[in-house]
């Protein structure tokens, strides 16, 4: 309510912050990896929506990597 009055936003927008590299790049569809400290993501995109059925996480940090 406060972000709304104070800075005059009409409306807000959610996106997943891993599939934002893809959208800057002016693209809708695509692979984004994101390997971190102790995962690694592989998220497919297609037409923005993420294809939660061939989402794959891979835990790393000394674990091994099939």
């Amino acid at each position: 309510h406060c972000v709304f009055k104070s800075f005059g936003c009409k409306s807000v927008f959610f996106v997943l912050s891993n599939v934002l590299p893809l959208y800057a790049s002016g693209m809708d569809t695509g692979i984004v990896i994101d390997c971190g400290f102790q995962q690694c993501e592989i998220l497919p995109i297609y037409r923005s929506r993420l294809l939660m059925e061939s989402l794959e996480v891979c835990y790393v940090g000394g674990v091994t990597i099939e």
